[in-house]
Order: structure tokens, then C-alpha cells, then sequence
């Protein structure tokens, strides 16, 4: 990539990217450098294979529960409208990653303007799409950049991965060590980066290689070539769902559609 300020070069460094800012080199390390990917059950894979072979593309599945072991701090939003065009594209996209059997991990992000609703967007396709992923669905938040490697360690405690019993007792760049390599491992997973805006981050935390999925909520519409990011813009509700969603809020009031459209700033 080159932006006029900073350019992403290939090296020999594993997984690693060295970023060009200027005049100035700096190399970010991709903590996936030194882990193995986790070793799965054979039976396990295929029956795992099988049910993300089952993803629908036509028709949106029910909500339910999550696989065992899933991080996913929002609850459904029941009063979510819309948008069933995009979480059909999301499928799609991850469908089509898998039907290449390209060997990069696949990566799509959700953008638009603040307050769009890209975070709700992406917990629905949870809710609704994660239970094709046996592996798990893995929510982060990346608002904070610091905060991330505590959220990453915390994913291997017991309750979500469960990667040891005395997994607590580890150092957390051990415990990171671990998770990371289950994410890089052969059993289909969902990780949600919210909030993801630097190109940065995104290096050092997605999988390079496995069968991790990766689901990113983000204002930026553009991001460096070599990431392969699919990128899938996020625009405004229809009026008709905006209407049911403001009755949604107000079940009482009398009011036609007409009056809501107004308050929306639709036409009469």
C-alpha cells in the first residue's frame, strides 16, 4: 500500500509486515510469528466442515445459541430491523472464501459513518450465523489497542476455549500464545474485531493461516491490498424499516406510518 504516507512491504519475516512512514521503518510483529496452530481431532474437522457447509446463502437462519465456548458479550437485539440483504452478503462472503479453499484467512469488513449501525449488523450475523462455526465466535473490542491482549488471553479461560486448567497461572504473552494458536488451527472459527480502524492492529491479530474467519466492524473503507480485506459498506435503513423501528421504541403511540416517515425526514 502507499497513501503518500506509509507503504506495506513483504520480508522475511515470517507473517510480519514492515510499515514505511516517510523516510522512517518501523516492523510490526505479527504475534502468530512463533505459535503453532492447535492440533484438532480429525472427527472433529469433518463434522466441523460439514455443518459450515450448511451456511445458508437464500434464506436468513433463527437466531440460537452460540457454540460451546464462544466470547459474545451482546445479547440479541430484539428490536433489530433490515438490513437482511447485508447479512445474506456477509454469508456469501464467507461461503465463497470457503469454496476456493484459499488458504488465507478469509476477512471482511463492515464500514460506514458512526452510528450506522455496523456493531448491531455484526452481532445479528452472529446470533443468527455463528452456530455454523463449531470452533466458537470470538467478540473483541479494538477501541483500544492496549486493552487487546487482555482480551485475546481472556478467550482461553475456562468458559470459552479452555485451553488448560492451570491456564491462569501462565504468563498472559503465554496464554496469548495459546489462543492465537488455536485461531490459527484447521476448526472453523468467528472472530469479530470491532471497532478495528488501523491497518496495524489488523496485522498483528488475524490469523495468517487456518480456518478462523474474521468479521471486522470499522469506519475505514479502505485498507492495504495486500490485507485482503473484503470490504462491505454499510448504508442507511429503508424507510419502511426505520418505521417499524421507531414503533418498535414507542408500541403505544398512535401514530400512521406517514407521521413516523416525518419524523425520519421521509416524504408524507
Amino acid at each position: 500500500m502507499t497513501d503518500g504516507t506509509r507503504s506495506y512491504q513483504a520480508g522475511n519475516l515470517g507473517d510480519s509486515a514492515i510499515v514505511q512512514q516517510g523516510e522512517h521503518l518501523s516492523l510490526i510483529v505479527n504475534y502468530y510469528q512463533s505459535v503453532a496452530p492447535q492440533v484438532v481431532d480429525q472427527e472433529m474437522l469433518s463434522a466441523a466442515s460439514q455443518q459450515l457447509a450448511r451456511l445458508p446463502l437464500e434464506t436468513l437462519p433463527g437466531i440460537t445459541s452460540l457454540p460451546s465456548g464462544s466470547r459474545m458479550p451482546f445479547a440479541p437485539n430484539s428490536s433489530f430491523v433490515g438490513r437482511a440483504s447485508n447479512l445474506r452478503m456477509l454469508a456469501a462472503s464467507f461461503k465463497d472464501h470457503e469454496d476456493k479453499d484459499d488458504t488465507h484467512v478469509s476477512i471482511v469488513a463492515v464500514t460506514g459513518l458512526g452510528g450506522i449501525g455496523k456493531t448491531q449488523l455484526a452481532t445479528e450475523f452472529v446470533h443468527r450465523y455463528g452456530q455454523y462455526f463449531v470452533g466458537g465466535v470470538f467478540w473483541l473490542s479494538f477501541a483500544e489497542a492496549s486493552a487487546i491482549p487482555l482480551e485475546v488471553a481472556e478467550c482461553g479461560r475456562p468458559g470459552y476455549l479452555n485451553l488448560r486448567s492451570d491456564f491462569h497461572t501462565l504468563s498472559l504473552d503465554d496464554q496469548i500464545r495459546l489462543v492465537l494458536g488455536a485461531w490459527q488451527s484447521s476448526l472453523p472459527r468467528l472472530l469479530v474485531f470491532d471497532n478495528c480502524e488501523e491497518e496495524e492492529l489488523l496485522v498483528r491479530w488475524r490469523p495468517p493461516t487456518g480456518a478462523s474467519h474474521v468479521l471486522m466492524t470499522s469506519h475505514r473503507a479502505e485498507w492495504d491490498a495486500t490485507l485482503r480485506v473484503k470490504v462491505l459498506p454499510l448504508g442507511e435503513l429503508q424507510q419502511a424499516d426505520s418505521v417499524r423501528l421507531l414503533r418498535s421504541y414507542a408500541p403505544g403511540l398512535q401514530a400512521s406510518d406517514a407521521d413516523f416517515a416525518a419524523i425520519i425526514g421521509g416524504p408524507k
